[in-house]
């Protein structure tokens, strides 16, 4: 992706751009702050960096899916602390409320969970699953909670400064992409750069805009975290959680890990027992994300009660090899061998040749709860269940490919 870095003396921004010139990120340093600015989806997401001592220190604003802008702690791995704008603010708590009024129309919520679903394993997605499968009676009950929000926040003279402010912060940065998009274009009128590498731009006025963009973050973050409730942002997602039932099964499309154990079904994993073709993806899928959508919008709204379901889906073309075999159709003379299958032990032929499928198994299983999802995907003729099956097992050996 193309990066330009706007100098002025100790001052730099640098600007990353998708291929499509779309706003990737802003950085900027002066040597007192680092301020990073983020385009997501249209979206911007802010990091006072320089904040270290600040609760939380990123705010997310714009039209989110769910209308929820939020302020948090910008944490580099895993997940922080979170507060949503609208438990303080006035005018965020009537737009969320008017959003909780529209999950009362099943086929807008049914339209959430699409989205979501799109999203595939995404830190957020089972949280937001699980809140959007909320029971009729219990939704009603949180807009009436909500509705009692709005009124406190009304009677409140503080709780009406925030969204001008974000506003303010939101309009600054289209107007610091639009000049930085202005100042590379004369840039590159001017001098075309051999190399891929940073471009480095004389700063005329972009500089001057973000300088304007730090303080009004500071203000918004000062006030949030002077307002916020820091025991209950710790539970923020905990507490999504909870608007889930309990009576009844909830869809979360992927199940934590599955991508990692889907990986190990193809060529080349390494894992004895792979067997999709080495190139499936991009023979069949494009990427990776397109074949796990794919997958999680044919498991969606299967009849589930808790056990393992294997859902069969068969292709024109061979999609890769069998790679389980029941041991009493082995052939005469073949050794079945006991070895090492990542953590278990399990049957294993060698020097056996694998014959070609075209079709494969989505396997559901239950999560922690009442979550269930899409454990694992595997090509095959017959399926095999979860290595806690010890039965099945010990009645069939994987084929190792030579």
């Amino acid at each position: 992706m193309p990066k330009y870095k706007f100098v002025n003396g100790n001052k730099a921004l640098t600007a990353v751009y998708n291929g499509k010139e779309q706003l990737v990120e802003f950085s900027y340093n002066d040597g007192r702050f680092v301020l990073t600015i983020k385009n997501v989806g249209g979206s911007v997401v802010l990091i006072d960096e320089d904040a270290k001592s600040s609760f939380l220190n990123k705010i997310h604003l714009g039209e989110l899916v769910v209308r929820n802008p939020h302020a948090e702690r910008f944490v580099e791995t895993g997940v922080g602390p979170r507060v949503d704008l609208h438990e303080m603010d006035l005018h965020y708590a009537n737009e969320r409320l008017e959003e909780l009024v529209r999950w009362t129309n099943p086929g807008y919520r049914k339209s959430l969970r699409d989205y979501h679903y799109s999203k595939v394993d995404l830190y957020f997605v089972r949280s937001r699953l699980r809140q959007l499968a909320i029971c009729t009676h219990e939704l009603e009950r949180k807009i009436e909670e909500h509705r009692t929000l709005v009124k406190m926040l009304e009677s409140r003279d503080d709780s009406r400064f925030i969204y001008p402010l974000a506003s303010a912060i939101e309009g600054e940065v289209k107007t610091l992409d639009t000049v930085a998009k202005v100042e590379i274009e004369q840039f590159l009128g001017n001098f075309k750069p051999k190399k891929k590498g940073v471009k480095v731009v004389s700063a005329f006025k972009v500089l001057e805009i973000v300088e304007e963009v730090y303080p009004k973050l500071r203000e918004a973050l000062r006030f949030v975290n002077d307002k916020a409730d820091f025991e209950r942002a710790r539970r923020y997602w905990d507490i999504v959680d909870e608007w889930a039932p309990k009576s009844s099964y909830v869809y979360i499309g992927l199940v934590p890990g599955a991508r990692e154990h889907i990986a190990r079904h193809f060529e080349g994993s390494g894992i004895v027992g792979s067997g999709f073709f080495e190139d499936f993806i991009p023979r069949f899928f494009p990427s990776m994300n397109t074949f796990l959508r794919y997958a999680i919008k044919e498991a969606k709204g299967i009849d589930f009660h808790g056990g393992v379901v294997a859902l069969k889906r068969e292709f024109p073309e061979p999609v890769g090899f069998n790679s389980v075999v029941a041991i009493k159709d082995l052939p005469l003379g073949v050794e079945v061998k006991r070895e090492m299958r990542e953590h278990v032990e399990v049957n294993v032929v060698h020097g056996l040749e694998r014959t070609l499928t075209n079709q494969f198994f989505i396997i559901l299983s239950p999560w922690e709860g009442n979550d269930y999802g899409i454990h694992t995907i595997y090509p095959g003729e017959n399926p095999s269940p979860l290595f806690s099956d010890t039965d099945f097992l010990d009645r069939h050996a994987f084929i190792w490919s030579s």
